[in-house]
């Protein structure tokens, strides 16, 4: 009885870590948005000074939504902004373009073309 007990626990255990550390929120370029351009996001994500974001649509909106990672100049944070707004304006020409760069919780850029 005590080792159809202790097997029951680790089992639950494992399941519990596996289950925690795929559901990690801070995987950088994990989740997928179906009206995501992929390409112009991960090249979004290679960048060293983005901690996370994407490049999606939204009626006739194509959004860059950027998160700048801690110590990033504000002037940096903007140039990687307007980068792929041009980007993504060059790509979509047919759409207006909106591009966020947020660090620490505020909005250091905001673009729209």
């Amino acid at each position: 009885m005590k080792l159809k007990k202790i097997i029951s626990i680790v089992l639950i255990s494992m399941l519990a870590i596996s289950l925690i550390s795929c559901s990690n929120p801070n995987n950088k370029g994990d989740k997928y948005n179906k009206n995501q351009d992929r390409k112009l996001t991960n090249e979004l994500l290679k960048e060293k000074e983005v901690y996370d974001g994407q490049v999606y649509f939204r009626d006739n909106w194509a959004i860059g939504a950027i998160t700048i990672e801690d110590g990033v100049s504000e002037d940096k944070a903007k140039e990687i902004a307007q980068k792929y707004a041009e980007k993504i304006k060059n790509k979509y020409k047919d759409k207006k373009v909106n591009v966020q760069a947020v660090q620490d919780g505020n909005n250091i850029a905001n673009i729209e073309l």
